[in-house]
């Protein structure tokens, strides 16, 4: 698959800074194809065959930590949701396939959950190292990888987890995605002081640049010419996420480098 090439710098980048302190016994996910306990039926693979990225909180009941994790990851999630709209999933398991659907879904709606719960997690808990209280994963990419995997989590991880989800959407996304059909051009994609755009005939679009954390750290409204030199002279080095809409509808985005 061509993409896989050409979006491998991001990929390198993030993953020094994704996989320094965390195991690797499984790099490749666990599939299941099951419903969860409001009888909706995930397959993994194929979720993570059409760009989605999955993260799965495995989770003891009484397990104050579980909570936090899964809170935490949780205010992750709207900033991905406006960079891209439901490329990202929360899934919780219980971590033993003792507990029920209806112990699950009291967990869910005793902490205010939305995301789909599932009972009979055991095998997948054993697959990626044993509980940890809880255990979280990401997953993302054509080839199934595991982006991140803990046993247990502190505050400091959400950067870790914000990173791998980052990694998993640039692994599932054309790294010039709808750019080629709209007649715009984006370059260099790995950049050291500027990026310029151009257009084959002017357009009127909003142009917003996200940080790994999902957060806007650029923003231009209604820029209507047919070139724009986006200055990233003095953003941190790392991977961002170039947005491109007009009328809005998403006119293409791609990933950007900042060497």
């Amino acid at each position: 698959m061509q993409m896989k090439n050409r979006i491998l710098p991001v990929i390198l980048l993030v993953s020094a800074m994704l996989f320094s302190s965390i195991s690797h016994s499984q790099t490749v996910g666990m599939d299941f194809n099951q419903a969860d306990c409001s009888g909706v039926n995930h397959n993994l693979f194929a979720d993570l065959d059409n760009g989605q990225v999955v993260i799965i909180t495995y989770i003891e009941l009484g397990c104050s930590s579980c909570i936090v994790a899964t809170s935490g990851i949780k205010t992750l999630l709207p900033a991905f949701e406006a960079s891209d709209p439901g490329r990202v999933e929360l899934f919780s398991f219980g971590y033993s396939d003792s507990y029920s659907c209806s112990e699950m879904l009291s967990w869910k709606n005793s902490n205010g959950y939305t995301h789909p719960v599932f009972s009979g997690g055991g095998d997948q808990t054993n697959y990626y190292g044993g509980m940890g209280m809880p255990t979280v994963v990401v997953l993302g990419g054509p080839e199934h990888t595991v982006l991140y995997k803990q046993l247990g989590y502190a505050t400091s991880d959400k950067p870790l987890i914000a990173a791998a989800i980052t990694a998993g959407l640039a692994l599932s996304s054309g790294i010039d995605d709808g750019l080629k059909e709209n007649g715009i051009r984006v370059f260099p994609t790995m950049a050291t002081d500027h990026i310029s755009l151009s257009f084959e005939k002017p357009l009127s679009v909003d142009i917003m640049l996200y940080d790994m954390l999902g957060k806007v750290v650029f923003k231009a409204d209604n820029v209507n010419t047919d070139r724009y030199q986006l200055d990233v002279a003095s953003l941190p080095k790392g991977a961002y996420t170039l947005s491109i809409t007009g009328h809005g509808l998403l006119l293409g985005r791609i990933r950007i480098v900042k060497q």
